[in-house]
């Protein structure tokens, strides 16, 4: 039996395939009702190497060893990270346009949890993946689940990081949180690539977006992110309060 999802799913891969050739990844946004709209031509993009789409500069290239300095803003009741200089530059739909550096790469992979609560684990991945053969076998095959591979406990209080690679155009991290519920943290990793002047979240295997999943991993590894309430660096809870999380 064909899911109401992966029949969204397999027809926004059509779409895109018959718009770009099946060669060139779709790109544009999509509503929460799982329809598209237009894609963005990136051609007309004026952006010097290492900017970003939006015009963010790149910035200080190391891995940060404190949290930078955000300030938290709400959409559909999931909080994201903003910041002027880092990202991201378009909250329109989708959380995009980010730092060409590795704090930019952390924004971006929190904003692209708070998409998957919002969005589901299918919608990001058919407009936020990096063009891969697998993420394009996928999108043909419409075999891209809309549920994310975290656990409903990892919907809770961000409270740490890990950078586990750094590469120009090139990073991996993993983020921790703490269940609301349960006080049980969760740990996972993803990865990214810098495409089209923006962080890209790579498909896993299981065509989701999270890999090395791990219950009650040591905290002491992870720069803790948090804070009282009212600091520039204070975690929230990122569940949505009125709605079931994905």
């Amino acid at each position: 039996m064909t899911r109401r999802g992966d029949r969204a799913i397999r027809s926004s891969a059509t779409a895109a395939l018959a718009a770009t050739t099946g060669l060139v990844a779709l790109v544009g946004c999509v509503a929460s009702s799982g329809t598209l709209d237009a894609p963005i031509d990136w051609s007309t993009v004026d952006g010097s190497p290492g900017e970003s789409v939006c015009g963010l500069p790149a910035g200080d290239q190391s891995p940060p060893e404190t949290p930078p300095a955000v300030t938290w803003q709400e959409r559909d009741g999931v909080e994201i990270p903003v910041s002027p200089t880092l990202g991201p530059g378009d909250t329109s739909v989708m959380n995009r346009c980010y730092a060409h550096s590795p704090s930019g790469a952390l924004l971006a992979a929190v904003g692209l949890r708070a998409d998957e609560i919002r969005h589901g684990n299918g919608t990001v991945i058919v407009n936020r993946a990096a063009r891969t053969g697998e993420r394009l076998s996928a999108l043909v095959d419409g075999e891209i689940p809309d549920v994310s591979d975290l656990p409903h406990d990892a919907t809770g209080e961000l409270i740490g990081y890990r950078f586990e690679s750094a590469r120009d155009d090139d990073v991996t991290v993993s983020l921790a949180w703490a269940s609301t519920t349960s006080g049980r943290s969760t740990s996972a990793r993803i990865r990214l690539l810098w495409e089209d002047q923006d962080w890209k979240v790579v498909m896993q295997p299981s065509n989701g977006m999270w890999s090395e999943i791990t219950a009650d991993d040591p905290l002491d590894r992870f720069v803790r992110w948090g804070g009282s309430p009212g600091d520039s660096t204070d975690a929230r809870a990122w569940a949505p309060a009125a709605r079931p999380v994905r």
